[in-house]
């Protein structure tokens, strides 16, 4: 069978096409369809920044305003700690009498 016959039924073979053409290129054309794609990505990273940076603000906002309220805190619980150490003392103050006038009734005998 001749081989120029078996060509001309089923096309072109890989091996037919030009050495140029098989290797990879880049066309020199830029479409519409890429420039809208491009602007697309561009608008949607700068949206995004700018939500990303207003919550970012906003956190930074909190923190503030948390370690405000935890320095507040801080200075309550300290006073309060001030007021029961006050107390206990007070109270050791009032124990220590109140043993006294025990031990001196127990002295005198006249512990009711």
């Amino acid at each position: 069978m001749d081989k120029s016959l078996d060509r001309s039924i089923t096309g072109p073979g890989p091996l037919d096409i030009p050495t140029d053409r098989r290797r990879m290129h880049f066309e020199k054309s830029v479409s519409l369809g890429n420039v809208l794609t491009i602007l697309s990505m561009f608008g949607g990273l700068i949206v995004t920044y700018a939500q990303f940076s207003a919550r970012v603000s906003v956190l930074e906002v909190e923190l503030v305003r948390q370690r405000e309220t935890d320095k507040r805190h801080e200075a309550e619980a300290e006073l309060l700690k001030r007021e029961i150490r006050e107390e206990l003392r007070d109270l050791k103050v009032d124990l220590r009498r109140y043993a006294e006038v025990l031990e001196r009734r127990s002295e005198r005998g006249t512990l009711k």
